[in-house]
């Protein structure tokens, strides 16, 4: 009975260890400035390791060109 006992605390400590890894946003509001100095408000959706920008059903890609 232990060793179920035992078992059972293991699975539950790596149950939250694997899902309180990273924090989950939806719909952050972000001002974003443009280079000739206009501002969109937009939202901000992700993790720290997959997120993006977006308004209402567009997607908000930033040019890598400079």
């Amino acid at each position: 009975m232990k060793s179920i006992k035992n078992q059972l605390l293991i699975l539950i400590f790596l149950l939250f260890a694997i899902k309180g890894n990273s924090l989950w946003l939806k719909n952050i509001p972000v001002l974003l400035t443009q280079p000739d100095g206009t501002q969109i408000q937009a939202y901000a959706t992700g993790d720290e390791f997959h997120n993006w920008v977006h308004k209402v059903g567009f997607k908000i890609n930033r040019n890598q060109k400079k």
